[in-house]
């Protein structure tokens, strides 16, 4: 940061593909440019499992990611590309299969992320009201939180060294296909709230980064 606060803002467009595509052009032309991120953050509203635990209009930062539709569809179900071991559990960027977040070493804003709810993200790229198939992804891995661009931000963000983090706030109850009945303007306020938040915290860090 070195006492200066420098924000790129990316609009990645919906699902996986748009999101690898942009957000990678994005960091390489930072990088040919002499100015690569310091940063990355994911912000958006998203679909919740667990209601109790993500209520509409709450706030939670995704603690880990999975790919919820890359595998195979079987008789006895879905499996993953480690369940049947196409991919190994362990293969860079992934630990046990799962996308994790690291800890910033940012203090104000880890500090910040600690006061917001904690939440697993599934990535899906197809919204369903098939509540048989929205349960399974639940218990898949017990996740709270579904997006369509979680897990291909994780993915990038931990091949290219990036100190990053995710934050969503919740719109609707995933299975509910009718966006006309998401909550979706709460969403954004709470999401505005959070992104204040957010700043001051990193206008903390770029006060510390000029005192040393």
């Amino acid at each position: 940061m070195e006492g200066t606060l420098q924000i790129d803002f990316l609009l990645t467009g919906i699902g996986e593909v748009s999101t690898c595509y942009r957000l990678t052009r994005q960091i390489m032309e930072a990088q040919m440019t002499g100015q690569p991120y310091d940063l990355l953050i994911d912000l958006g509203i998203a679909g919740c499992y667990d209601e109790e635990s993500c209520p509409i209009g709450s706030a939670a930062v995704i603690s880990e990611e999975y790919f919820g539709e890359l595998g195979f569809e079987t008789p006895e179900g879905f499996k993953s590309l480690f369940d049947c071991e196409t991919l190994s559990p362990d293969e860079p960027p992934y630990q046990k299969g799962r996308l994790k977040r690291p800890v910033l070493p940012f203090p104000h804003l880890e500090a910040l992320l600690d006061q917001y709810a904690s939440a697993i993200g599934m990535t899906i790229q197809t919204i369903t009201s098939d509540q048989e198939k929205v349960g399974q992804r639940h218990r898949r891995h017990h996740c709270g939180v579904e997006s369509m661009e979680g897990a291909a931000f994780y993915y990038i963000a931990l091949l290219e060294k990036i100190p990053f983090f995710e934050l969503r706030t919740i719109s609707n109850v995933a299975g509910e296909s009718d966006s006309s009945k998401w909550e979706t303007q709460a969403a954004l306020k709470q999401l505005e709230k959070c992104c204040e938040d957010i700043l001051s915290a990193l206008l903390q860090e770029t006060d510390s980064k000029s005192d040393q």
